[in-house]
């Protein structure tokens, strides 16, 4: 099995960095907290990605070199789900 993408879904689709706000809990309580960073990762690995792809670039060239580098023989199961139509909207 492959992973290749982000965890969060909200990142921006060229510098893939995502904010999010969360809430932790510590000695003082509940706390609301923002949190902010690169979120493209490769499996487990986190990437820091040319920002000067759109996501949407990235995902299909990223595939076409599973599909290729995958033998004819050997059966292949691969989802493409692009995020560029959610949330930020960026427009080339």
């Amino acid at each position: 099995d492959q992973f290749y993408g982000m965890y969060t879904g909200d990142a921006d689709h060229y510098t893939q960095v995502a904010s999010s706000r969360v809430w932790i809990r510590g000695s003082e309580g509940l706390q609301d907290v923002s949190v902010s960073g690169v979120d493209q990762r490769n499996g487990s690995a986190r990437l820091q990605p040319d920002s000067t792809l759109h996501s949407t670039e990235r995902y299909t060239s990223i595939l076409e070199g599973v599909i290729r580098s995958t033998p004819p023989s050997v059966p292949l199961f691969a989802v493409l789900a692009y995020q560029a139509v959610h949330f930020p909207m960026q427009v080339d």
